[in-house]
């Protein structure tokens, strides 16, 4: 059975996801998607293959942020949304981590710097970089 690592980057609209092919050690898929397609997507490869799930989880996190009040709302919807991705991920016995926030969205900021070092040559957007700098800070610390 194929083995592959997801991230989820959870945001109220656009979640970034990445799959990482553990077998060809290589990115398959990065992407934004809305929350109901990661539902499906999620569910469908775990279906298929042996997966495990790094969720971006910002459990206890203050939601407090220098960005204002607008910001800070924002910083909670996103909780939200890694809440119902937890709980889905339970629901279906899907393997899974959950990360702390430790600014994924920041390591991959420059695309050109990001396709340097993942190789991967398509157009990505800053969340979807994010899920897969998940990956890519954590892969040889994952274990099946």
């Amino acid at each position: 059975m194929r083995k592959y690592i997801v991230a989820i980057d959870p945001d109220l609209h656009n979640n970034g996801y990445a799959i990482y092919s553990i077998d060809n050690k290589e990115f398959n898929q990065i992407i934004s998607l809305p929350m109901w397609s990661v539902f499906e997507w999620v569910l469908e490869l775990h279906k298929a293959s042996d997966i495990i799930v790094l969720l971006e989880y910002p459990e206890n996190t203050n939601t407090y942020h220098l960005g204002g009040k607008g910001a800070a709302l924002n910083v909670g919807k996103n909780q939200a949304v890694a809440i119902i991705l937890k709980e889905y991920l339970e629901f279906f016995s899907i393997k899974h981590k959950l990360l702390k926030p430790k600014g994924y969205s920041k390591y991959f900021d420059n695309e050109s710097f990001f396709k340097l070092q993942t190789g991967w040559n398509k157009r990505t957007n800053k969340d979807a970089r994010a899920a897969a700098a998940m990956i890519f800070l954590n892969k040889n610390y994952i274990t099946f």
